[in-house]
């Protein structure tokens, strides 16, 4: 179903909008008027051309990738198919009595680097209209629920490290594993660290253990050091 958009001036002058096509621009402000009150609509291009420009001669599929690569619109699957989200709709877009989602709630956080960047304050979806009071709007119902968030990440004692390092059976010193991370303020290059295991794995892997030589003896010295130090029972 058709619904009501607002589209205001700045549009016209937008940065990322005058880089695309007439035609794009165009496309692009009508699949406001066919999402839904999230906006999310279905990725079929046989439907969005017959909805919107039904009577030109585009080639829908090059102008819908034209609004991807400049991060108007972004492609996403479920097991439902795929489908497109208007980047930052909710956010310029004001809907007083949402309707019921008519697509797959949009997966991601707009803001995570999973995804696209987002328009910049003052895109051209700042609309702060009304939808009219049609048949549209009839229904009220709770807003979609919001994106999964990322467990916050707890740096592990040593002694957790160490159990870890002797269930895999590898020569990962856990004291130096942790000084190491400790002095870098827990981060994976220049990312925050998200799973500390995933990172003994890598050391494991790489070898970057414990620099001893001989057959292992020191790293038994080793833990039996931080056994003592941290009461931990074998």
């Amino acid at each position: 179903m058709a619904r009501i958009r607002t589209i205001k001036p700045e549009f016209w002058t937008d940065e990322k909008v005058v880089e695309c096509s007439p035609s794009a621009r165009l496309l692009f402000v009508g699949t406001w008027n066919f999402a839904d009150d999230y906006g999310n609509l279905q990725l079929s291009a046989k439907q969005i051309k017959a909805k919107i420009l039904p009577c030109d001669n585009v080639k829908i599929e090059t102008l819908l990738q034209e609004l991807i690569d400049s991060r108007l619109l972004i492609e996403y699957s479920t097991s439902r198919g795929k489908f497109l989200h208007i980047n930052n709709f909710t956010k310029h877009q004001k809907i007083d009595k949402p309707s019921s989602p008519q697509c797959p709630p949009f997966p991601f956080d707009e803001d995570s680097e999973t995804t696209p960047l987002p328009l910049v304050e003052g895109s051209p979806l700042e609309g702060k209209g009304r939808e009219g009071k049609g048949e549209e709007g009839s229904k009220s119902v709770p807003a979609a629920p919001p994106s999964p968030t990322v467990p916050r990440f707890i740096k592990p004692p040593i002694p957790e490290i160490m159990a870890y390092c002797e269930e895999r059976d590898n020569r990962v010193d856990p004291q130096k594993f942790y000084d190491h991370y400790e002095s870098n303020g827990w981060k994976v290059g220049r990312n925050p660290m998200k799973d500390w295991r995933a990172a003994v794995r890598t050391w494991e892997r790489s070898g970057y253990e414990t620099g001893l030589p001989g057959d292992g003896a020191g790293v038994v010295e080793q833990a039996e050091k931080i056994r003592q130090k941290y009461g931990v029972m074998k």
